[in-house]
């Protein structure tokens, strides 16, 4: 008789036990949900870098008036902007740009080079107009994707284009513009200004 009652003890004691362990894990793992929800929504309100970013286009953007273009990317890294690479190019040929004149090294724009669809996309449009649109586009898409990858302010992206359709679209959404519209071909004299305006 005495040997049941130390048994039931016994066994009424490992229940309250048990029964603890149970309330205490799950107190647990509400904290853990709950420290999660919190880390996710704090993700997604991140307010957007104050960082910036100078996206260049290659023809007749950067590859001539050459003096302006480099005081362009060298007002843009004073300025501490990430610098990229635009371009409705079907890959990322550079060789025929001037990096050195432009004192700019590929290891500086290598991870942001962006460019357009293969050579043969052109066979696919019915009018000049509709190609220019899809790069336009394209280009646009180019820069939402800079604007998610480094959590970038829109207007604190910078878009260097000669092409005003590129120009256009890109200021209708919110981004930054340079139009690279020299008499002479390229980026204008006064390009330092313009950036400052932008970014200050």
């Amino acid at each position: 008789m005495v040997m049941n009652s130390y048994l039931f003890i016994f066994l009424f004691v490992l229940f309250i036990l048990f029964v603890l362990f149970l309330y205490f894990k799950k107190k647990e793992e509400a904290v853990n949900s709950s420290d999660i929800d919190n880390f996710i929504e704090e993700t997604n309100t991140k307010e957007p870098d104050d960082s910036c970013f100078c996206c260049f286009d290659l023809d007749q953007t950067l590859t001539c008036s050459i003096r302006q273009a480099k005081e362009a990317i060298s007002e843009c890294r004073k300025n501490k902007c990430i610098l990229g690479i635009n371009t409705a190019r079907s890959g990322p040929y550079l060789n025929d740009v001037p990096l050195n004149e432009l004192d700019l090294s590929l290891n500086e724009i290598k991870n942001d080079i962006y460019h357009g669809s293969g050579p043969n996309i052109l066979a696919t449009f019915t009018s000049a107009k509709d190609f220019n649109d899809h790069i336009a586009r394209k280009k646009l898409d180019h820069l939402y994707t800079i604007k998610n990858k480094y959590n970038l302010n829109p207007k604190r992206i910078i878009f260097f284009d000669d092409n005003y359709n590129n120009i256009k679209l890109a200021k209708e959404n919110g981004f930054s513009t340079i139009h690279a519209n020299n008499p002479m071909c390229g980026l204008n004299n006064n390009v330092s200004r313009q950036i400052d305006s932008i970014l200050t």
